[in-house]
């Protein structure tokens, strides 16, 4: 094997590393879950596509710190190191499932095998078996190497006809330089970053374990629902396809707790990530993002309430641009040594007192496919990193809209009172829109 390339990691990198090495590993994944049409393509041919077209992030084996020394590795600085090459065996991977075993409980078991960092930063999985018109690709991709908008990126870069390899695309995180940083404009922030590291009582009343396990599940939303919310009279208001997710989340998790005879909490908020690039960077592979904390109304019992509640709440959210003024601080705290980052950057950046994060995933509409096979449909499973113990996803592909529930294994069976309470919510618009006839 070739010498590797050391280069130092920087920024957002940075506070992702520091959570797995200090003693959470494999909880920093990202997990999209593809399903295409027809005969699966053969092994040797993926793993071609793969090194060819991701090129230098293909190649990442990360190295959190170096033999030796006199400081314990917590204290000491992270780097990463690129390999010259992958171990296709072990990265990109063939499935069948099982018979008596339905796609979601395999995928689930799958990522039941959580891959820390120091192992691999990524893996592809191939899976087929369950239908005989169609097979399934499952990314794992660690946080260390990009953000949702990233993974979202290398999936392009694999399906789109005419692309060349990744090398050189994945620049080096730095400060958000479109973002004014004048006094004026932090005074304004100041406020709404602190708050995020206030304490609060805004957790999920339940028993969430934390373990690097997962169980990933999904419901279709119908073209009904989104039309019905788009028709809601909210005075002043325009909903987005993201506060209705956000709305319908809410309902669910209403739904849930009420079902379970618990009380509702007074306060519960969504860590809600956000894209950063700038011009220039919207093809970069990498880490852009900082967060919003939406308040989720889950006390409301209306529909139109609710979703007039997160409008309201985005609206004001994305006019305090706090996001921004957070991850200015991202590269300073990147500089000190893992142990002090993963102390110090979960109760700064981020609202430990929440256990949800709801995130939603970039467009897939243009015709995509797999060495022929045409993408039908997708889901996205969001990164549990620190606090989080719950998460959604909303996704887009080729103009069919899937929300995602991703928690621990330990959770597993929350998470599917959390997928059927979704449902129920979701019918419940579109019975609106047809007049009863869903």
């Amino acid at each position: 094997m070739a010498r590797a390339r050391r280069i130092r990691v920087t920024g957002a990198e940075a506070t992702y590393l520091a959570w797995e090495l200090c003693g959470k590993p494999g909880h920093c994944g990202y997990q999209i879950l593809l399903r295409f049409s027809g005969e699966a393509p053969d092994l040797p041919r993926l793993r071609g596509m793969v090194g060819a077209r991701w090129g230098e992030i293909a190649r990442m084996s990360f190295r959190l710190h170096e033999p030796g020394g006199l400081l314990p590795h917590r204290f000491r600085p992270r780097i990463y190191w690129t390999e010259d090459g992958f171990d296709p065996g072990t990265q990109v991977t063939g499935h069948r499932v099982p018979a008596g075993k339905t796609m979601r409980e395999f995928v689930s078991e799958l990522l039941a095998d959580p891959a820390p960092v120091a192992v691999m930063g990524w893996r592809l999985r191939l899976v087929e078996g369950y239908s005989d018109e169609e097979f399934a690709l499952l990314l794992q991709v660690h946080h260390g190497i990009c953000d949702g908008v990233g993974a979202l990126l290398l999936i392009r870069r694999l399906l789109e006809p005419g692309l060349g390899g990744a090398d050189g695309a994945r620049r080096a995180v730095r400060a958000i330089g479109q973002v004014s940083v004048a006094a004026p404009r932090l005074r304004r922030t100041l406020w709404p970053t602190l708050r995020t590291a206030l304490p609060g009582s805004g957790r999920l009343p339940i028993g969430i374990v934390r373990t690097a396990e997962r169980s990933l599940d999904w419901v279709e939303v119908p073209r009904e629902a989104i039309s019905a919310a788009r028709k809601t009279a909210l005075p002043g208001l325009t909903p987005t396809a993201n506060d209705f997710y956000l709305a319908v989340v809410a309902g669910a998790l209403r739904s849930t707790l009420l079902r379970q005879g618990r009380s509702l909490p007074r306060r519960l908020y969504a860590f809600v990530p956000v894209n950063l690039r700038g011009p220039g960077e919207a093809d970069t592979v990498g880490n852009f993002v900082s967060h919003m904390r939406i308040p989720l109304p889950v006390q409301v019992a209306s529909q139109p309430g609710r979703l007039a509640e997160v409008c309201r709440a985005t609206r004001d959210e994305k006019a305090a641009r706090y996001a921004a003024t957070l991850n200015l601080l991202t590269p300073v705290i990147g500089r000190f040594p893992p142990a002090v980052v993963a102390s110090a950057v979960t109760p700064i950046t981020v609202p430990r007192y929440t256990g949800v994060i709801c995130t939603a995933m970039p467009p897939l509409d243009t015709p995509l496919a797999l060495a022929g096979r045409a993408l039908l449909a997708g889901a996205g499973g969001p990164a549990l990193v620190a606090g989080y113990g719950l998460g959604f996803a909303l996704s887009r592909v080729r103009g069919r809209y899937t929300i995602s529930i991703t928690v621990g294994q330990a959770n597993q069976d929350f998470g599917g009172l959390v997928r059927e309470s979704l449902m129920e919510e979701l019918d419940s618009y579109a019975t609106a829109e047809t007049g009863g006839q869903a």
